[in-house]
Order: structure tokens, then sequence, then C-alpha cells
């Protein structure tokens, strides 16, 4: 059964209009049953019928609710089963690639070992690099450094160096509470920010209902 028929079929949607008016309602539901829907006797008593589109009373707004939850918990059943697919693709994929990867690990050690030990007769003279019909070796010079290793020893460390040390640097960035004070106080908008003015936002949950169709035998 598809979701119109089944949304007709429980009477979940508009009734029927007089003839000659247009309906326009999400999803093209079609007029609801005159018995008494499930969804009604869930809800406690009829409910006035959606419509037109836009609606008109708390009965027409539960309804929009209603189908707006739907189509979310549509669209969450897609992500899960997109998500279920590209986990299944990747662990099949992991499967396979955990032989391979372990050869080439093991290709790779045995080729660099080999090439560091017998460097002169790899590349001769000057040259750092060398190409072979199945690959190519290359050897490049690195620079001395330091790493961090262990972020907490350095923290401790930066920390106990005296004001002004030319080994830490500061990060300046604006503390917004003392910048919205500011502005509270003066009315003055430091530059580089974005005034908005107060107001009050809204956001609309809806909920997915269990299924009120009958069972069928």
């Amino acid at each position: 059964m598809s979701r119109e028929n089944e949304i007709e079929a429980v009477g979940i949607g508009p009734s029927a209009e007089p003839e000659g008016t247009a309906v326009g309602f999400i999803g093209g539901a079609g007029p609801s049953s005159p018995v008494q829907s499930p969804f009604e006797e869930w809800m406690g008593g009829p409910l006035a019928a959606p419509g037109p589109w836009y609606p008109k009373t708390l009965a027409d707004f539960e309804w929009v609710l209603a189908r707006k939850a739907e189509a979310e918990a549509e669209v969450a059943e897609v992500e899960r089963q997109e998500k279920a697919a590209v986990d299944a693709i990747r662990a099949r994929g992991a499967a396979i690639k955990a032989g391979p990867q372990r050869e080439a690990g093991w290709w790779t050690s045995l080729a660099e070992t080999w090439a560091k030990t017998n460097r002169d007769e790899v590349v001769r003279g000057k040259k750092k690099t060398r190409s072979f019909l199945s690959g190519s070796v290359a050897f490049r010079a690195t620079a001395e450094r330091l790493e961090v290793e262990d972020e907490a020893a350095v923290k401790a460390w930066l920390a106990s160096l005296p004001e002004g040390s030319p080994l830490v640097r500061i990060k300046r960035e604006p503390v917004m509470a003392e910048v919205q004070a500011q502005f509270q106080a003066t009315g003055e908008i430091p530059p580089g920010f974005k005034h908005t003015p107060e107001g009050e936002t809204l956001k609309v949950t809806a909920v997915a209902l269990p299924s009120l169709t009958a069972k069928e035998s």
C-alpha cells in the first residue's frame, strides 16, 4: 500500500472539499473516510479537516507535524540504509585488502632495507634517484628537527618560561564576554563584528507516532 493510500485509509488528512475547491496538500492525500479513523480514536475524538493547504487550527497544525515526522522518518531510514551499505562495503573492502596490504608492507620493507644496504650499487655518484622497469628508488635528505611528542610536558615547559620569551607565541583572540559587555555599555560595534538584534528563535520538532493502520490478516 502506498503512503498516500495508507494515510487515506486511516483518515489522516483533509476531508472532502466542496466541488470546485482546490486542495493542495502535501503528498496529495485524498478525502478521508466518514468513519472515525484510528488516528482520531487515538487523539480522543474527531479532528477538524486540515485544509486548504495552509493550517488554520491546532488540528491542522497537528496534521502538519504528523506529515513532517513521517517525511523525516523516511529520510532517517534512507540514511540508515546508506550507512549500512557503506559500512558493509568498507568492511568487505578492508577484508579483501588486508592480505595484499600485509604483503605490500613486507615487500616495501625488503626493498628499502636492500636499497639502503646496497646504496652504492643502486645509485652511483651524486645521483639520488634511479628508475627500474618495475619501479623507482629515490633518496632524499631530511633536515634536523624537533617534533612534539608529549603535549602535556610541552605545556608545562611553556608555562615555566618567563613573560615575553621568544620561545612562546601567544594567539590574540577576542574575549567575547568582555566585547559584549563593552557593546552593552557603549553601543559601539568594534570593526569586523556584526550586530544581531535581540529576538527569538523557533524550532518545530515532529514526533513519529506508532503505526496507526490495522494489521492486515
